[in-house]
């Protein structure tokens, strides 16, 4: 699995499109990055018509924008491989919302804004206790997001262990106070993040 990230926008002025971009423009465009289901996207992969395609089938999916492979620009493209460990996660959990969370809390790992990535982390686990929740058929309403909840409500439901209860509650503790700390690291990364996107 790939991370493409870069600007993309159309070709010219006026194309008519289905979907607007909140806030946007499509002549402007937007700053993208998405998961791509692919070892390479090299030439020697695949043609850049079917790389192309799939990267616009991300960036549209996620966005929730139409733009079109013939009449749009991407400019700048990086690419950066996934760790192989986390490319078996993403596979694994199978689901968009979280492999977007995912990727982001792993970026700002990789820019070392670590106590933001914590809290990222803790919103993709509250996706995966979502998923497990919905997968054993157990009702949750659409409000309840907190790690705590769900470790109290899928033991309750005997779908996770006790061991697996007390790593949820560890895991809130942590991202609850990487949420809502207001020391200093926390200010740093977070002025250092809004300045740098």
């Amino acid at each position: 699995m790939l991370v493409v990230y870069g600007h993309i926008k159309d070709r010219e002025d006026f194309i008519l499109h289905n979907k607007p971009i909140i806030n946007g423009d499509y002549s402007i465009g937007i700053d993208f990055e998405v998961v791509v289901d692919a070892v390479s996207l090299d030439t020697k992969a695949m043609p850049i018509e079917e790389s192309n395609a799939l990267i616009l089938d991300q960036i549209n999916k996620k966005y929730h924008t139409d733009f079109r492979i013939n009449s749009s620009f991407i400019n700048p493209l990086h690419i950066k491989e996934l760790i192989s460990s986390d490319a078996k996660i993403i596979n694994k959990v199978n689901d968009d919302i979280f492999a977007y969370q995912y990727s982001e809390a792993r970026a700002l790992i990789d820019k070392k804004y670590y106590l933001g990535a914590a809290c990222v982390f803790g919103v993709a686990l509250e996706r995966v206790c979502i998923l497990i929740a919905q997968h054993n058929n157990l009702e949750i309403k659409k409000d309840k997001t907190e790690l705590g909840f769900f470790a109290y409500k899928l033991f309750n439901a005997k779908i996770i262990s006790d061991a697996f209860k007390k790593r949820l509650l560890g895991a809130a503790k942590f991202r609850n106070l990487s949420a809502h700390s207001n020391g200093q690291a926390v200010k740093s990364d977070g002025f250092d993040i809004r300045c740098c996107n």
